[in-house]
């Protein structure tokens, strides 16, 4: 297992190209497809824009803090913040559904191999997104 590569940044919206090239980069190590790495490109990317509108709530002020490595065969990316501690899962809702937002936990699990959510003894909320190298035969 490698240590975690980290970056943190301010809460805000035009920070995420940033992030995704970041995240890019270190999956970019690994043997991933093109489109795995649009998949955690689009992960990341909603995982940490709910950050910043729903646990901050726009809040400049906050920061996120992203880390990335490799464990064996798993790409990790950690996604901590400060904010209120994650409500429960949601249930999900059909995607022909005229509702929009709502979708982002939904999205993320469909594109990634484990999404894990915890709160963290120090106060911190931690998304935890896990993509496999050889990926397992989706149902």
């Amino acid at each position: 297992m490698s240590p975690p590569d980290l970056l943190v940044i301010c809460a805000d919206l035009d920070l995420l190209g940033q992030v995704r090239a970041w995240v890019r980069k270190r999956a970019g190590r690994g043997d991933f497809s093109d489109s795995d790495l649009d998949d955690i490109d689009l992960a990341v990317t909603e995982a940490v824009s709910n950050v910043i509108r729903h646990a901050y709530g726009g809040q400049s002020d906050q920061h996120v803090t992203i880390g990335a490595r490799f464990e064996g065969p798993r790409f990790v990316v950690s996604i901590l913040d400060t904010g209120p501690p994650f409500e429960k899962t949601p249930s999900a809702r059909p995607l022909d559904s005229p509702h929009e937002g709502g979708y982002g936990l939904q999205l993320i699990s469909a594109v990634m191999d484990d999404v894990i959510r915890t709160r963290l003894p120090d106060g911190h909320n931690e998304l935890r997104l896990v993509r496999e190298r050889s990926r397992p035969e989706r149902e």
